[in-house]
């Protein structure tokens, strides 16, 4: 459901109705016994991302961290998405933030 909002969030006018959809659902999962798994955090990183929002994108990554319950395990799909937002800020790319996300991704897959 997350991701159905996420791809309307791509066409212009339903963007803004279709981001505070999704976060809707994540806010209800989130209060809920159901866990955001990392497709979720993707599909809502990158819908962030579609409507040129890099900066909630990346307070999401950053949350994801940072979250009070089990922590997710980031997956590669998370990690290209969060840096895609570093590349839509602006006015210019968030060169220093994209390279801690990379040292995440390293830490974190041992790559």
């Amino acid at each position: 459901l997350v991701c159905a909002c996420g791809r309307d969030a791509s066409v212009a006018p339903l963007a803004a109705e279709a981001l505070r959809k999704a976060f809707g659902v994540y806010d209800e999962m989130e209060g809920s016994q159901l866990e955001c798994d990392a497709y979720t955090y993707a599909a809502l990183i990158r819908a962030c991302v579609k409507v040129g929002d890099p900066e909630r994108a990346l307070a999401l990554y950053d949350r994801m961290a940072a979250s009070g319950k089990p922590r997710v395990e980031r997956t590669q799909q998370v990690f290209a998405v969060a840096i895609h937002a570093c590349a839509a800020r602006r006015p210019a790319a968030d060169l220093p933030k994209a390279l801690q996300i990379w040292s995440d991704m390293r830490r974190e897959h041992k790559t």
